[in-house]
C-alpha cells in the first residue's frame, strides 16, 4: 500500500514544467465553459475504491470530479506509453456452425 502511494505520489510530483502536481492538476479545474466540454458516464466501482477517491479528494482538498479525471488521465497516458500493461486474458473462442 505504501508502494503504491509513493508511486502515485511520483507519478504526480513528476508531470513537466510544474513546481508540483497541483500546477498541472489546476489547470483543468473549474466549471465547464459549455455543456459539451464533459460527457457524464456512470462506471462500476468497488466501495473500497469509491471510499479511497474520496479519502485523497479530501485530504488533497480537490474536488472528486476533478481528481477522477486526472487519475484517469494518468492511468490512460501510462497504458498508451507502455509503462503499465493491462491485466488482459486471451480466450480463443470456436465458431460453431450452425445446419
Amino acid at each position: 500500500m505504501v508502494k503504491k502511494r509513493n508511486q502515485l505520489e511520483a507519478s504526480l510530483e513528476s508531470t513537466a514544467g510544474a513546481t508540483n502536481w497541483r500546477d498541472k492538476f489546476q489547470v483543468g479545474v473549474g466549471t465547464p465553459k459549455k455543456d459539451t466540454d464533459y460527457q457524464r458516464k456512470t462506471y462500476l466501482l468497488e466501495p473500497e475504491m469509491v471510499q479511497k477517491i474520496a479519502t485523497l479528494a479530501e485530504r488533497e482538498a480537490v474536488p472528486i470530479n476533478d481528481l477522477v479525471r486526472f487519475l484517469l488521465g494518468l492511468a490512460l497516458s501510462e497504458v498508451e506509453s507502455g509503462e503499465v500493461a493491462l491485466p488482459v486474458r486471451v480466450v480463443t473462442v470456436e465458431k460453431r456452425r450452425v445446419n
